[in-house]
């Protein structure tokens, strides 16, 4: 018995072992079945086109899965009821209230609809946390008091106080609002990181 001939008995088991196994595993195809040894004899048989043909969809499919490392994802990769609970916009106890009607049967809402519905946030204020949000790195920076404007988080005599009161004082835009009660610490804090690229603590 020649080398090649070796070689080939001995890639014929390996191929029988390997196709044996998954058809015992496979409940689709049972061993009782005549076609299930036909399969197995011919893979044991033709086991040098076969195997290379496997390996060759192995590959195929592996790149077809493979996740692409794009640039362009989305700036905002957080779920809007976390994103909006990082935010200070909403609590804990609330985000799994909104979870758990999302989830309840026949319940096809989505969390902004949800939350909407309760009155916790304007449906401005969602709108802007998941859409707007992400297009503004894109677009020349503005006063942070314009974004809290588009968010319906503040209005234009709020605003206005606030400015005047900076002509006033030694105190920041994010610092009235917060003092005023008008803003969340987190929530102006959260705007200036996510316009910054980077963690900011507004407020000493």
């Amino acid at each position: 018995m020649n080398l090649i001939s070796v070689i080939y008995c001995i890639g014929g088991l390996a191929s029988f072992s390997v196709w044996f196994s998954l058809l015992v595993r496979d409940f689709t195809t049972p061993l009782t079945h005549l076609n299930s040894w036909k399969m197995l004899l011919l893979m044991t048989v033709l086991w040098p086109i076969a195997v290379p043909i496997s390996w060759i969809e192995l590959i195929v499919k592996n790149q077809k899965t493979k996740p692409s490392l794009n640039t362009s994802l989305p700036l905002n990769p957080l779920p809007l009821g976390y994103l909006l609970k990082k935010a200070g916009l909403i609590s804990e106890s609330q985000l799994i209230q909104v979870l758990d009607v999302q989830q309840t049967a026949h319940n096809y809402m989505r969390i902004g609809e949800i939350i909407a519905s309760y009155g916790w946030l304007k449906q401005e204020t969602i709108d802007f946390f998941a859409d707007s949000l992400i297009k503004i790195r894109t677009q020349p920076q503005q006063p942070i008091g314009q974004y809290l404007k588009s968010a319906k988080l503040l209005n234009d005599l709020q605003i206005e106080v606030i400015l005047n009161e900076q002509h006033q004082t030694n105190l920041r835009f994010g610092e009235i609002a917060v003092k005023k009660g008008w803003v969340q610490l987190e929530t102006i804090n959260f705007v200036l990181d996510y316009l910054q690229h980077k963690s900011q603590t507004f407020l000493s």
